[in-house]
């Protein structure tokens, strides 16, 4: 959703991701959705594909295959799934410029922009850090989508160097100096 909110018009998100800073504010999150948390699912092993945060189980901590530790919530509201998460990387690690930014990773917070819709103003990760991940998962469509406002309305040439990988941003830059 954030790409869509970035001007990513053409883009048609799968569902909307709130990612936060600290584990304790997905509990305090989904609190504000108690209206849409549905019954009791009885399960002891949730399938994490399917699972949907209940009344009595609105939040899980897992670890997963990186052993990274996550605060996991999902919401299903009016058919768009909401969901809402904290990830802790399995060890403190400083980011390395040009390494490739890890989009839900620790080192995003100081580059989370407000965009304004409707007169309110909505944080969100800017499409030079999104381009990262897009590139990585080969997922052409999107990144043709976030080239294309880049190319109508710019980017920050600064964020986008230090948010890719080497590679990442030779490739970038040359299709983006092309235009």
């Amino acid at each position: 959703m954030a790409a869509v909110i970035n001007g990513c018009t053409s883009i048609q998100p799968n569902d909307i991701d709130v990612i936060l800073q600290n584990p304790v504010d997905v509990e305090k999150l989904i609190s504000a959705f108690e209206g849409f948390l549905g019954e009791p699912q009885p399960t002891e092993n949730p399938d994490m594909s399917t699972w949907i945060s209940t009344k009595s189980h609105r939040v899980l901590t897992f670890e997963d295959p990186s052993n990274h530790i996550w605060t996991f919530a999902r919401l299903l509201i009016q058919g768009v799934k909401v969901e809402i998460a904290n990830i802790k990387p399995a060890h403190d690690i400083e980011y390395v410029p040009e390494t490739g930014i890890w989009e839900n990773g620790p080192a995003i917070w100081p580059y989370i922009k407000q965009v304004t819709m409707e007169d309110t103003p909505i944080p969100v990760l800017p499409l030079e850090i999104q381009l990262e991940t897009n590139l990585n998962r080969g997922l052409e469509d999107r990144i043709a989508s976030i080239l294309d406002v880049f190319r109508r309305k710019g980017y920050d040439a600064e964020l986008l160097k230090f948010s890719l990988s080497k590679e990442n941003h030779l490739k970038m830059k040359e299709i983006l100096d092309e235009s």
